[in-house]
């Protein structure tokens, strides 16, 4: 069983229906690589240990409630690597170019960052967590088979 399909079930929040929707469309052609994208934000959105991931660093009050308008997601370069490898070559959108390369760093940049997002996103990438009581999310990472179209 891969995180994508343990979490399906704890994943249901509007948010997440719309990344399911969108990641369809921009990764259609291979589905290691969609889960992986939904693995990462669904574990950012509504994870069951966020707080061992994520950190608050701008809010804003909203009637009685306050919201997390920023956030910084500690994820290990491992896992960054494997979301990368499995879309990069899906959508040039997800990286917000249309007509150039995307690295690794463009795609976490602009999904953290762009006119669509809500909550801002800087994603820490680290070999190991860089500050005490931050455990990065865990999760198999699927890989593209060699032998599939997804050409990862």
């Amino acid at each position: 069983m891969n995180s994508f399909t343990s979490m399906k079930g704890k994943c249901h929040d509007k948010n997440c229906s719309f990344i399911w929707h969108e990641s369809n469309t921009l990764i259609y052609r291979c589905q290691p690589g969609r889960d992986n994208f939904r693995t990462l934000i669904c574990d950012m959105v509504c994870g069951p240990n966020q707080a061992n991931y994520l950190e608050i660093t701008e809010s804003k009050q909203y009637g009685d409630r306050i919201q997390a308008t920023h956030i910084k997601y500690f994820i290990s370069t491992e896992y960054s690597d494997a979301v990368w490898r499995s879309t990069r070559k899906q959508s040039k959108l997800l990286c917000g170019k249309i007509f150039s390369e995307c690295s690794k760093q463009d795609l976490f940049k602009f999904i953290g960052d762009n006119r669509w997002t809500k909550l801002k996103t800087d994603y820490v990438i680290e070999n190991t967590p860089s500050r005490p009581g931050i455990k990065h999310s865990s999760h198999s990472q699927l890989a593209c088979p060699s032998s599939s179209s997804c050409q990862c």
